[in-house]
């Protein structure tokens, strides 16, 4: 095992605790999801502001 496996699933345990101690329930598979959250409509993207050249 590699040092950044060994990093990623220290990471992954810690992170996926964290979010099980706050009592959000993990989504299982087979089972309807309830209710679906809306999808964010994506912002429109802004040129970039011209850069003076000097």
């Amino acid at each position: 095992m590699t040092v950044h496996a060994r990093r990623y699933g220290r990471w992954c345990r810690e992170h996926f605790d964290a979010i099980a101690a706050e009592g959000v329930p993990a989504p299982r598979g087979g089972e309807p999801a309830g209710q679906a959250l809306p999808e964010p409509e994506p912002e429109p993207v802004q040129p970039a502001a011209e850069q003076p050249r000097g």
